[in-house]
């Protein structure tokens, strides 16, 4: 082990933990290969018999399904049909159960006694009712199928269920069986293997710790030793060509640095306490200077104070002017609205007068066609006048056999003056609403003309604010400027004074540190010689 690196000694290790996984999953894929050889064998015992079996019992049952409907059918084609699977689940059948007899002496019990069952019942039972059936003695045959063929259906069945379950009984027990032995076979070589492997492992692993450990132990008594006693002289003894031994020559290389860097810290704090003398005395001249040149800044302050509040003062008026125009923009804005929504209106007024002439000039047409239809209805009553005083005259030369006649004309002749009467009043009134409409007309007109004269006087208005808005928005820009050009004069204020108080910090910060500064160079003084004391001590 003298000669191994640690490198080599780590993958040593490695290879013998990768060797302790590989046996490991090595007996796992031994122990799986078993379990499949198990599940092989049992799957060939035990579960293809019952498969057989269950279908089996799924082809007596198609048997038993297809003579009923061969024995309660009278179609020709289906009685074949019928006929025709039921011989051929027959030869499936009993090829089925001479297939079981042939796994095992079991299985081979088990499809005799089954097949001693399923022969009867097909030859008794089955193809005589087909013989019925076919013969149409329909009811023998299913008297037949329900009464004693329904019986030995139902024995040959409960058979199958046994033995179907007796082979699944058997079949769980020989999972159980095998499933015990490959786990105990599976317990007994794992606890082997990790014995074996884990000795091996903690072996190996305790000579490389050991190999590993062993000199940084002595790596670690020399350091001991070095900090206890202030003796930079002592040595780890390692001669071995690893990585342990680079350290170990690297840690003595060390302490040979430091033993030298000792000797020239000693020379070096001395040369230090005399430098530092001189920096104190330099630095209580820059001190002094550093407080008349703060007295200054503190006077330019002043004067950048009270320039910073005239500026402000300007900003606020500017600021105030800009809103005081601002709100005047806003009233003109409102009043630009205000004669726009007029303009509008008037339209929407002139508008509406003009539909409203329309109409009234229609009702003047309409009014025209009734006075029309009146002289028509006068035309018509003079006619119809005429005509009744023409029917009481010759009534009256009738004498009496005419009276009832210029009664009725007497009447009509009436009716007709009444019409002739309401006639010349709805002649008036149209004559007077046509009067009333034209001057409607008229007085619409006039509104019209007018209400040009105020849209054009609107218009008027509208230009005159828009002159006033651009005359405010002049001011606004102006405002604007001036609040702007005050702003960044106040910014640039700002600027110097922050500077200012910069200056001044740094000013203060300075004389601070020249405190410091002296402070540390006193400190510094006695600390080279602290140092210069505390190397004496080291054996170098």
């Amino acid at each position: 082990m003298k000669s191994i690196s640690v490198k080599n000694k780590l993958y040593i290790f490695s290879f013998v933990v990768t060797l302790f996984f590989v046996i490991i999953g090595y007996s796992g894929i031994n122990l799986t290969g078993q379990v499949a050889q198990s599940t092989s064998v049992i799957f060939k015992e035990s579960t293809i018999p019952l498969a057989k079996l269950q279908n089996i019992r799924s082809m007596v049952w198609n048997v038993y399904y297809r003579l009923i409907v061969h024995a309660s059918t009278f179609e020709d084609e289906t009685m074949t049909l019928m006929q025709a699977e039921i011989t051929e689940l027959s030869a499936q059948i009993e090829k089925g159960l001479l297939g079981v007899g042939k796994i095992d002496a079991a299985s081979k019990k088990a499809g005799q006694k089954i097949l001693g069952l399923w022969q009867p019942f097909i030859t008794d039972i089955g193809l005589q009712a087909i013989d019925m059936s076919s013969n149409f003695a329909k009811e023998d045959a299913m008297n037949k199928l329900l009464d004693t063929g329904n019986e030995q259906f139902q024995a040959l069945l409960q058979v199958l269920e046994q033995e179907i379950a007796k082979i699944d009984k058997q079949t769980m027990a020989n999972l159980d069986t095998s499933t015990q032995e490959i786990q105990e076979d599976a317990i007994t070589q794992s606890i082997l293997y990790t014995l074996v492997l884990g000795a091996i492992v903690i072996s190996t692993s305790y000579f490389i710790i050991r190999s590993i450990v062993l000199p940084l132990v002595l790596m670690k008594d020399a350091a001991q030793n070095a900090a206890e006693h202030s003796d930079l002289k002592v040595r780890v003894n390692y001669d071995k060509s690893d990585e342990v031994g680079f350290a170990v020559e690297a840690f003595n290389s060390m302490l040979g640095h430091f033993s030298t860097a000792l000797k020239n810290i000693e020379g070096t704090a001395s040369l230090q306490l005399g430098e530092s003398l001189k920096m104190s005395e330099v630095t209580e001249d820059n001190k002094t200077g550093i407080l008349e040149q703060s007295q200054e800044i503190n006077m330019v302050a002043t004067s950048v104070t009270e320039i910073s509040a005239s500026i402000n003062e300007v900003k606020r008026h500017a600021k105030e002017a800009e809103e005081a125009a601002n709100d005047a923009m806003n009233n003109v804005k409102d009043g630009t609205k205000v004669v726009g929504q007029t303009i509008e209106e008037i339209h929407s007024l002139a508008d509406n007068a003009k539909t409203t002439s329309k109409v009234l000039s229609t009702l003047e047409q309409e009014g025209e066609n009734v006075g029309k239809m009146l002289n028509v209805i006068r035309d018509i009553a003079d006619q119809t006048n005429l005509l009744a005083l023409n029917a009481a005259i010759e009534a009256a030369r009738a004498g009496d056999m005419g009276r009832g006649f210029a009664v009725v004309a007497d009447e009509v002749r009436t009716l007709a003056q009444r019409t002739q009467n309401s006639t010349g009043e709805i002649e008036s009134m149209i004559n007077h609403f046509q009067a009333g409409t034209n001057q409607a007309i008229e007085v619409i007109q006039i509104s019209i003309e007018q209400t040009k004269s105020s849209v054009e006087v609107a218009n008027k208005a509208g230009e005159s604010l828009n002159q006033i808005v651009e005359a405010v928005n002049v001011i606004q820009t102006m405002n604007s400027e001036i609040a702007h050009a005050s702003a960044e004069q106040a910014l640039a204020i700002d600027n110097v004074n922050e500077s200012t108080e910069r200056i001044q910090h740094i000013a203060s910060t300075v004389i601070e540190s020249s405190e410091t500064t002296v402070t540390s160079c006193r400190s510094v003084t006695d600390m080279a010689q602290q140092v210069k004391e505390m190397v004496s001590q080291f054996k170098v």
